[in-house]
């Protein structure tokens, strides 16, 4: 993988581009953006090829397009883009737009889904990735890769959620180099690409092979800004309850402890520096086990010691049962605001 385009360069756009100049150093920049600021700090910053306002010049270039742009301005940009889309790649980071809104506009089976939350400006993220189902794929590619996948309901009793239905897709790639392209105009490439109706032609689907590479790219991608889950799209919305509003939820209980140390004597600056460290040592905990945490709370609380004590006040006060709750109304939020 040689280049890479970004189509909007606000803070998530910016947050992939530092993160693929930090973990594939050999990976070539081309962006479009706007906002003339934010192109100086893509080129700047990132070394990246401002390609506004050229399509045909973009499109020559990028193996991979992120469409970064805002979800509002989403559907004009697909219909913009659609007479050069034939047989790219692309992979949308834009909140609440399922596949099925690509597959309306792109003509082309290479399609992909991303939920990053905040923490992609600083490549630890926890990404669900989604591709449109129905697609040739060949057993255990996350495996290969170690990324770890959703399973759905499993022997272990652990129920699938249910929600969001699946969706489906098709065509087939071009080879993309950085030399030797020519961009398309908009007339050949709309009348070439588009049935009289304006609905995107479709061609052969793409063999396993071609979209087990295409997949490896995303995953690739991905792995720049943090770690890839690969989910099915269905639970997109739950990704965004657990992932996009979850950083915010654990914002929010590291606030409380620090506010917690400041009622028992210390200064908050000290007592947030002391949760953080507490949190990074228990996710550390956890990592190198491999145990639940609720397998560490049994430990760590003794029989009528300090933590036990601390415990109760907590389930008094209905913390397991509020946080579950949290997370389950985010889904339900992004469920309402994607349209499910």
């Amino acid at each position: 993988m040689e280049n890479i385009g970004i189509i909007g360069f606000g803070n998530m756009g910016e947050a992939f581009a530092a993160g693929l100049r930090a973990k594939l150093p050999e990976v070539k920049l081309a962006v479009v953006e706007k906002l003339s600021p934010r192109s100086s700090i893509a080129k700047d910053r990132y070394g990246a090829l401002d390609c506004t306002g050229d399509w045909g010049k973009f499109f020559s270039l990028a193996e991979v397009t992120i469409l970064a742009v805002k979800p509002q301005d989403a559907e004009s940009l697909l219909r913009e883009i659609s007479p050069y889309s034939r047989g790219k790649r692309f992979i949308s980071i834009m909140a609440g737009k399922p596949i099925a809104l690509l597959q309306k506009h792109l003509p082309t089976p290479y399609l992909c889904r991303f939920m990053p939350n905040l923490a992609a400006m600083y490549g630890k993220a926890a990404i669900g990735v989604a591709f449109p189902e129905g697609l040739p794929e060949s057993q255990g590619l996350s495996e290969k890769q170690g990324i770890p996948e959703h399973r759905g309901i499993t022997g272990q009793g652990i129920a699938e959620p249910r929600g969001i239905t699946g969706r489906g897709a098709t065509p087939k790639p071009q080879a993309q180099t950085l030399a030797g392209q020519e961009g398309i105009s908009g007339s050949q490439g709309l009348d070439e690409q588009q049935g009289s109706a304006g609905v995107p032609s479709r061609e052969m689907p793409p063999s396993m092979e071609e979209m087990d590479s295409f997949k490896a790219q995303c995953l690739q991608i991905a792995g720049a800004v943090g770690k890839p889950i690969q989910i099915p799209e269905r639970l997109m919305p739950m990704m965004t309850g657990l992932s996009g509003s979850g950083i915010a939820f654990v914002f929010q209980f590291l606030h409380a402890m620090a506010l917690g140390g400041v009622k028992t004597g210390f200064g908050y600056s000290a007592a947030l520096e002391t949760a953080l460290q507490v949190v990074e040592g228990a996710v550390e905990v956890l990592r190198k086990t491999g145990e639940t945490p609720s397998a560490w709370i049994t430990r760590v609380a003794s029989p009528a010691g300090t933590t036990i004590e601390g415990l109760q006040v907590l389930e008094e006060g209905g913390f397991t049962a509020s946080v579950m709750g949290a997370v389950e109304a985010a889904s339900r939020r992004a469920e309402e605001l994607e349209g499910v």
